[in-house]
């Protein structure tokens, strides 16, 4: 929960705690005026007693009435009545003493509503499709030691087996496989009866979808996600989307772009909340289809050109954003444009100065066409016109910590063999 959150809850409290309180204090001191009145030996002799009986007064009826009894010669066990009425100080204390009370009450209700935020969603299934991905293991260890309790974790992956050849994820897995709290459970994204299957019984979901899928794919599966999910109840879903996607179609990107506005439109029309996580370029990208060439031959290309930038984020980065989006409903409806550091934003001949710097000998990078695709060819001509040469500071905001450097990303590999 936001501080800014925090005090909204708090200001209202105690803003209902004066809007009670100012109504009842009138009421409250006229009852406690009556029962200092209500004992006095007026009532011994039976005068104005039903008509006191049935009614709350005010301080000046209560002063009426012995006015009256001054008036007529009124006395009381041979007492002339007192010249005036001094009004019971102890009634004034009783209305600061609600007014008290209801103040504490209120401000204790916003701090049990507090709490109840900070702590996220309790007693609930979350699913993660993607488990053992680039990102979605880092959401899965973020979420080894954020987990609210009672919340229990099905980790969808399509191939089980993937982590048994990782050394790494292979004993990162068994901690998870360990742990109470974790379900393994192999299944497939793209398939009906395996999301059916995985979804029985989950409240929020994390979505990421193959990048393997063209455009039409990523329709037909994210159609076909949206209505087993609204079969299985499901609440919210966080989508690993892209940086840049348009709100309306058209996107920038493409079909690409087009087919993660569409999803994201079609889940929300059906009823489900969703939180759209829009990161820049994954570092994983540069490790997947870049680093083998500076290992070979250290060289790297790509279509970007010599003069765009782009801004690489660390998948840990994007992974510790989701992770609490789904844990946390303060961001449910949000999107969440990740993105790494600054100094993450590079062109390609930065990039290659960033190369040479880390492997201790040049690094050259060459370019090479747009591809000739209906897909990817749209994308390149965003990235070209410097679509992802952002940064924000959603990874501050959200996880509290500071987004990792790509050179930091880059220490953790093996060094460059002479």
């Amino acid at each position: 929960m936001s501080t800014s959150s925090f005090i909204k809850i708090v200001s209202l409290s105690i803003a209902l705690a004066l809007a009670v309180a100012t109504t009842a204090a009138p009421f409250w001191i006229r009852f406690q005026v009556h029962l200092p009145f209500t004992n006095d030996r007026v009532f011994g002799h039976g005068l104005w007693q039903g008509w006191l009986d049935d009614k709350i007064i005010s301080l000046d009826e209560v002063s009426m009435v012995y006015s009256g009894l001054r008036a007529v010669g009124y006395r009381i066990n041979g007492e002339p009545v007192m010249e005036r009425f001094t009004p019971n100080a102890c009634s004034h204390f009783e209305a600061v003493r609600v007014f008290a009370v209801l103040t504490i009450v209120a401000l204790a209700v916003g701090m049990t509503i507090s709490l109840v935020e900070r702590a996220g969603v309790t007693d609930m299934l979350l699913v993660i499709f993607g488990a053992s991905g680039n990102c979605g293991r880092h959401l899965c260890e973020a979420l080894l030691s954020e987990l609210p309790a009672g919340v229990q974790v099905r980790l969808v992956t399509r191939d089980a087996t993937r982590c048994s050849r990782d050394d790494a994820l292979d004993t990162f897995w068994s901690t998870l496989r360990a742990d109470g709290r974790f379900e393994v459970f192999q299944g497939d994204v793209t398939d009906r009866p395996s999301v059916r299957q995985a979804l029985e019984g989950a409240a929020r979901v994390f979505l990421c979808l193959p990048q393997s899928l063209s455009a039409a794919g990523m329709r037909d599966v994210q159609a076909m996600f949206r209505d087993v999910a609204v079969d299985a109840g499901v609440e919210h879903v966080v989508k690993l989307s892209s940086y840049g996607i348009d709100d309306a179609e058209p996107s920038g990107q493409g079909p690409l772009g087009e087919a993660h506005v569409e999803g994201e439109r079609i889940i929300r029309a059906a009823g489900i909340s969703l939180t759209s996580v829009r990161p820049t370029s994954f570092s994983s990208n540069f490790i997947q289809y870049d680093l083998p060439s500076v290992y070979g031959n250290r060289t790297f290309s790509s279509p970007l050109g010599a003069e765009a930038s782009v801004n690489w984020v660390a998948c840990a980065d994007i992974g510790r954003v989701c992770a609490r989006a789904m844990i946390n409903p303060e961001f449910d409806g949000q999107t969440l444009n990740v993105t790494g550091p600054a100094a993450n934003t590079l062109s390609a001949s930065a990039m290659a100065g960033v190369l040479t710097n880390w492997a201790g000998a040049p690094v050259v990078y060459s370019e090479c066409p747009v591809p000739d695709h209906p897909d990817m060819g749209p994308l390149w001509q965003f990235l070209r016109s410097g679509g992802f040469a952002v940064c924000t500071p959603t990874v501050k905001d959200v996880t509290q910590r500071e987004p990792t450097d790509f050179r930091t990303i880059l220490e953790t590999l093996s060094q460059l063999a002479d």
